[in-house]
């Protein structure tokens, strides 16, 4: 049985026709209860997760205010913009497993924390062509810690730093119809670390190139459909030191 928890919101406002900020905030908690049929074990637990977001966007060229969604007001006039973003959260996990021997019972605990900036922007000539680039760093950090009854505890910890770069091309057809074609190169730093004295180091490095297809549908509802296909390459470098 799993009982849940959620709650969001989610707000943009448009200061006035060049400046906008979003915002949102998430949060999940629930638990759960689970045993099997003979009543040998019984596992009970909780979870927890919050979310949120801080944006600005400055936008070159007054942006009309026609009575539609921001969103969809800003796609159909594409006005030239520069951006910031902020994101982060926390996730945690508490399980506790009982079975009839109380000498093999074992708790756990997760967690984890991250962050996220943004920052870029993109141009829009009148041949409603579009050059744009963002660069994102972040960072995160997951502790993991599990005892068992009867013997040591045992605990490793994570941290990742983050490194983003962002290139794309757009081309409108008319204000209703996008094509995008863009480039994203990401490196992730990860080391780990436990209480065994064992430490690993892995490096993620990745490329994608995305093609989009965005357009604009409907009357006094209008509404955006976005396709896209993409094609991704990513490289793993390992080293891990052993102690015995």
């Amino acid at each position: 049985m799993v009982l849940a928890f959620f709650t969001a919101a989610e707000t943009s406002v448009q200061a006035d026709a060049r400046h906008d900020i979003d915002m949102n905030l998430g949060v999940v908690a629930g638990g759960c209860h689970s045993e099997d049929a003979a009543e040998t074990w019984e596992e009970k637990g909780a979870f927890g997760q919050a979310s949120y977001g801080l944006g600005y966007t400055f936008y070159f060229n007054p942006v009309r205010d026609d009575e539609i969604p921001n969103d969809l007001k800003v796609f159909l006039q594409h006005p030239s913009e520069i951006f910031i973003h902020i994101s982060g959260g926390n996730h945690e996990d508490d399980s506790d497993i009982e079975f009839e021997s109380e000498a093999t019972d074992v708790e756990t605990h997760f967690e984890n924390r991250y962050w996220q900036y943004r920052l870029g922007g993109v141009h829009y000539f009148p041949s409603n062509t579009g050059l744009g680039q963002a660069v994102s760093i972040g960072t995160a950090e997951r502790e993991y810690e599990e005892e068992r009854a009867g013997t040591a505890s045992y605990t490793d910890e994570a941290d990742e730093d983050l490194q983003q770069v962002e290139l794309w091309v757009d081309q409108y057809k008319d204000s209703k119809h996008r094509l995008r074609l863009a480039f994203t190169n990401s490196l992730r730093d990860r080391s780990y670390e436990s209480s065994l004295g064992n430490d690993w180091n892995n490096d993620y490095k990745s490329r994608w190139y995305t093609f989009n297809y965005t357009a604009a549908y409907g009357g006094s509802v209008r509404f955006l459909l976005d396709m896209g296909i993409g094609h991704g390459q990513s490289t793993h470098d390992f080293d891990c030191l052993l102690y015995t």
